[in-house]
């Protein structure tokens, strides 16, 4: 019985000396490490298309007041976590980056971090769709990046719009031949679901109606701007679908679109034509009459009644 309990302490008294050891070479984060991501791509709302790489930077920085002894180096490719909304965890492939690269110490207020393709990062192939995207080790979680996956844009195909609203749906031909780079715009915003649930903020009767400015005000859109795409042939017409273009610039809106109502030649040569009306003239009539609040006060000629753009679909033509 005695030897029993000797063995027993013995076998104790090794397991928390090989666990002090453990943890004594084991990396441990200081107070104030933080860790930051970032993301490389276009203007706007974080996204990518299908098989197109997604560039993420991940930055380990030393926020606090004492170095860090980064001797062991960082895992900094095995850190990211790819988590699909509803799909659960994407599995992240090993992938050996060289830590002799990374500083032994890091200084008070330094940092260091590395640039990566994410996508290639994936077990499996990024398929349309939302993905949640974080960096997680040494006890320390960076941000989250939200980031959408949408098939990737045909520059030689025709591409149809339906703008669905409270009062039905409205189809355009889109004219990729003459505003290729309106029609790709229209189609990153409306995949990821820039437009969803948005209203249409002005609607003047026999003259045009806007929408596609998230607060109402006319003055909303992406931190970016379109160049102009004018074609002299085409004109506007009842039906016409162009983008606003600012006062201030010879550029035009990300976002705010506008649909003439009747032929407006002032706005031929002026604003960038990239669809017209092919279904929903019925839609279009019960839009265009929806009672407003006219001229009096502003903002004028606000729906009394908001009209929600539910979603916005952009299709290939056939």
């Amino acid at each position: 019985m005695t030897m029993t309990r000797s063995l027993r302490a013995l076998a104790a008294l090794f397991l928390a000396t090989a666990a002090t050891v453990c943890a004594a070479g084991a990396q441990q984060p200081a107070a104030g490490l933080v860790a930051r991501l970032d993301f490389f791509g276009p203007p706007g709302p974080a996204f990518a298309y299908e098989k197109d790489p997604v560039t993420m930077r991940i930055t380990i920085a030393n926020e606090g007041s004492s170095p860090w002894s980064n001797e062991q180096g960082i895992d900094l490719a095995g850190g990211f976590v790819i988590e699909r909304a509803g799909g659960g965890s994407v599995g992240v492939k090993t992938q050996t980056l060289d830590r002799k690269q990374q500083p032994a110490l890091v200084a008070p207020q330094a940092f260091f971090g590395t640039t990566l393709d994410v996508a290639a990062l994936a077990r499996t192939p990024l398929a349309p769709g939302d993905y949640s995207i974080r960096w997680q080790g040494l006890g320390v979680v960076s941000n989250t990046f939200n980031v959408k996956v949408i098939p990737r844009f045909d520059p030689s195909a025709k591409y149809v719009a339906a703008l669905e609203t409270d009062y039905g749906t409205l189809e355009f031909d889109l004219r990729s031949d003459v505003a290729p780079r309106h029609v790709q715009n229209f189609y990153n915003l409306s995949h990821q679901g820039y437009y969803d649930g948005t209203m249409l903020h002005q609607i003047i009767k026999g003259v045009e109606l806007r929408g596609g400015d998230l607060t109402l005000s006319g003055k909303d859109f992406p931190p970016y701007l379109l160049d102009l795409e004018i074609a002299p042939a085409l004109k506007h017409q009842r039906g016409t679908l162009s983008m606003i273009r600012l006062e201030s610039a010879d550029l035009d809106s990300s976002s705010q679109f506008v649909i003439t109502l009747s032929p407006i030649p002032q706005y031929d040569g002026g604003l960038s034509i990239f669809g017209q009306l092919r279904n929903g003239e019925d839609v279009l009539t019960a839009l265009e009459n929806i009672p407003t609040t006219g001229q009096n006060d502003p903002p004028y000629y606000r729906p009394i009644r908001p009209v929600a753009l539910r979603t916005i679909t952009v299709r290939k033509a056939g």
